[in-house]
């Protein structure tokens, strides 16, 4: 991090922590507010600075930053005006910049490591405290009393955002499969919470232990877990080890709630509730990331991507009189350690090879698939058919120019089936900064690309080789808009067999969030 940024970032946390003590001097509402007041004012952004310091958005953040929290300190130093809506507004919009972060963030990265997902959940979240925050503000009906609108908004700032944020970066140190159970639990705790509210209160009952259970598996994740600091893992423990605490206080209010044991006053939770996730768990929170900030484990990929886009349909430009024999010059570029000649010279010259077909799709998604098989029709583009029939697919291979699609030596395989278009993929091959070569793969949609960036890797003891979008940070299924990625839920697998020197057995397999929904086979030939 540059030292001009750290200066600049230093100062913003001075910023903020004067506007807090403008509003402790100067405040005009009871006491206890200025527990959410120190987690608008001080530690969402001080936390969120930190995590954002090389985003893009970073600049126009601060900014909105910057005027939400000036909103809510002019909302605390004041008597009620007709300006409170505006400023609680204001600071509902900050929120929603942030969530706007966190959702790009979540979709350009997709939904690999899961501690980044966790956090940028917590940018998500933010959004719907500032709503509670505005309703409140506004005295706007809710169904709730005021005091437990102003606690659902204390809620989704301690423990939505801020805990969700520590539970990433505890991720970032260290990822077990513990931490995986805990990550799961905690990030999908606040939505249980709400609903439970909404809804049921034995529902509710319900989901302050769903929290604790997430919770509970973190702190022993992190008792296991070596910090850069000793008292830096201490300072995390005993925050993450008063918000147990403090849950637990929930959750004797909610048992009451249902009608079991004794009912807890409203005055009993803010003192305790309140006060604990403000200081032993917010503001401890905050310092033990202070002493050591962990950086994220992602690496944004950098291939170049194509651009070629479709219209209705897709027609991809081609040079005319081109046609190179196969899908790559020279298939050694992948560096295998053993690949049967027959797999190489298919990639180095697939005109001379003949394919057939099968497909399936999984039984949950055919409906889906019908559906697409009307549009993708008129795209004339990934137009498989819908039954598993083995039928031959025909293709040809025609050279695009460089400047139009702007990658090296790219070719496109048109693939047909009894002589309709289902297939049109352009071929390149991206060379990352370690000199590590991966296929790289453009379907040219209607005013979009979806790309697939694959990694090959031999399999010696089967005669094979595995093509996969799941290898590293580079791989991936993309897709284009105007310049903006957006990562796919996609996952893509091939698998190439030898059968003999003149003969091929492929499967494609094909996933979206992690569940099987289409599976091709290739029985492919020398002509």
């Amino acid at each position: 991090m540059s030292a001009v940024y750290q200066k600049r970032k230093y100062i913003l946390f001075i910023v903020y922590i004067c506007l807090f003590m403008v509003s402790v001097f100067f405040y005009q509402g009871p006491w206890y507010e200025l527990i959410l007041t120190f987690a608008q004012v001080v530690l969402v952004p001080i936390i969120t600075l930190q995590i954002i310091r090389s985003h893009k958005l970073t600049p126009y953040w601060i900014i909105a930053s910057i005027i939400g929290v000036l909103s809510v300190t002019c909302l605390s130093v004041t008597s009620s005006t007709s300006l409170d809506l505006v400023f609680a507004g204001v600071y509902l919009l900050y929120t929603t910049v942030t969530a706007l972060i966190g959702l790009e963030r979540l979709l350009s990265r997709g939904n690999r490591y899961i501690e980044e997902g966790i956090i940028d959940w917590a940018f998500i979240y933010l959004p719907i405290g500032g709503m509670w925050y505005f309703a409140h503000v506004g005295e706007i009906q809710t169904g709730f009393s005021p005091i437990i609108t102003w606690m659902t908004s204390i809620h989704f700032h301690y423990a939505a955002f801020l805990l969700l944020i520590f539970t990433g970066l505890v991720g970032r140190v260290h990822k077990t499969m513990v931490y995986k159970i805990a990550a799961t639990f905690i990030g999908l705790a606040p939505i249980w919470v709400a609903i439970g509210i909404s809804v049921s209160r034995l529902l509710e009952l319900f989901s302050v232990m769903f929290y604790l259970i997430g919770i509970g598996f973190l702190f022993t994740h992190i008792l296991k877990t070596t910090f850069p600091k000793k008292y830096q893992k201490m300072l995390v423990l005993f925050s993450i080890g008063s918000l147990f605490f403090s849950l637990s206080w929930s959750l004797l209010y909610a048992v009451a709630r249902v009608g079991f044991g004794t009912e807890i006053s409203i005055a009993t939770m803010i003192l305790f509730h309140g006060i604990t996730n403000c200081l032993c768990f917010g503001l401890v929170g905050i310092l033990s990331w202070l002493v050591s900030f962990p950086r994220q484990r992602f690496m944004s990929p950098t291939f170049q991507k194509s651009h070629v886009t479709g219209g209705l349909p897709v027609v991809v430009p081609i040079e005319a009189g081109l046609h190179p024999s196969g899908l790559v010059d020279d298939f050694s570029t992948f560096k295998l350690s053993n690949c049967p000649d027959v797999i190489k010279d298919f990639y180095e010259n697939t005109s001379q090879y003949s394919l057939f077909s099968s497909v399936r799709w999984n039984y949950l998604f055919y409906p889906l698939a019908l559906c697409w098989h009307v549009i993708s029709k008129k795209f004339q583009q990934l137009h498989l058919p819908v039954i598993s029939t083995r039928q031959e697919m025909t293709g040809e291979i025609s050279s695009v120019s460089k400047q139009l699609d702007g990658r090296e030596k790219p070719r496109v395989w048109s693939r047909a089936i009894k002589g309709e278009k289902i297939f049109q993929a352009i071929y390149s091959i991206y060379e990352d900064n370690a000199g590590v070569n991966y296929m790289s793969i453009s379907l040219p949609l209607p005013f979009c690309t979806m790309m697939g960036i694959l990694s090959v890797h031999s399999e010696d003891l089967r005669e094979s080789i595995k093509i996969t979008s799941s290898s590293d940070d580079q791989t991936g299924v993309y897709l284009f808009v105007k310049g903006y990625r957006v990562t796919l839920p996609l996952s893509e697998n091939f698998l190439i067999r030898k059968v003999d020197e003149q003969s091929l057995k492929a499967i494609h397999h094909m996933k979206i969030f992690g569940l099987p929904f289409l599976t091709i086979h290739y029985d492919i030939y020398k002509k």
